[in-house]
């Protein structure tokens, strides 16, 4: 698993197969890192859960206060856990100016920070993630660029929730120009959706078709229908979202655009 976590989307894959990784089992081995990491969440809320549990009062009875000792023993452990955050986080950087970090450390790295910012009870852990983003991708462009459309995904959900909507337009032209968005594009068409922001879609996924001999120049021709498919749903509910009186007759909804005649 640990030469497997090594290797670069443009290496021959592990299996064997003679592809390159980003096109053999490149995305099964993120999605499995991706399980496993939420696996590792539920975990500890379960945990967390049967802590709460236990620290109830046993049959209405008030629990007896700390002694001085053992109230300080029991922060202990949240100066540790904020100290080692930033840690992880001057490690990264470290690692960064030094050049003795790959895309896939740096983003396993990264994910492990967020989840701290964002499980702790500081404030601003979305804006400092966003930071450690931005610092990531000024300080090594071409290592960023590998797992790009990872981090923009973070930063997409982040933006949903924080209701930051002026700031999806950007993040949604640097999600559609990596080649490697297929693992996240379902879920931000269903984020989007979900959030009524039917016209940015939209305007995404025309760019997303135009750009589509170079975007999808490997991919099925069902890829590219899919595509279309969804673009015309994003369209009809922007209209149903926006018009006045909508009807079916209406020339706004019924004007050509060129997806509408594609063909594969």
């Amino acid at each position: 698993m640990d030469e497997q976590k090594r290797l670069s989307r443009n290496d021959p894959c592990w299996c064997g197969s003679g592809r390159l990784y980003k096109h053999c089992h490149r995305r099964e081995d993120m999605a499995a890192e991706k399980e496993a990491q939420k696996s590792a969440r539920a975990a500890r809320a379960s945990e967390q859960a049967w802590q709460e549990i236990a620290d109830e009062p046993a049959f209405g009875l008030p629990i007896p206060s700390l002694s001085p000792q053992l109230a300080t023993s029991q922060a202990r452990p949240q100066q540790v856990e904020a100290s080692d955050l930033e840690t992880q986080i001057a490690e990264l950087q470290d690692r960064l100016e030094s050049g003795e970090v790959d895309a896939i450390d740096a983003f396993e790295m990264s994910e492990k920070i967020r989840h701290s910012l964002l499980s702790g009870s500081q404030a601003g852990g979305r804006q400092r993630y966003a930071e450690l983003v931005r610092t990531l991708r000024d300080r090594a462009p071409e290592l960023y660029d590998e797992e790009g459309a990872y981090f923009t995904w973070n930063l997409l959900e982040d933006a949903l929730a924080e209701e930051r909507w002026e700031a999806l337009p950007e993040l949604l032209a640097d999600m559609i120009s990596y080649p490697d968005l297929d693992p996240f594009f379902a879920n931000v068409l269903d984020a989007l959706m979900y959030h009524g922001q039917f016209g940015v879609l939209r305007q995404a996924m025309e760019e997303l078709w135009r750009r589509r001999e170079s975007v999808a120049e490997e991919a099925p021709d069902w890829d590219q229908d899919a595509l279309i498919g969804d673009l015309l749903l994003a369209r009809f509910y922007e209209y149903m979202d926006t018009a006045r009186q909508p009807r079916p007759d209406d020339p706004v909804l019924l004007q050509p655009k060129p997806y509408d005649l594609y063909t594969p």
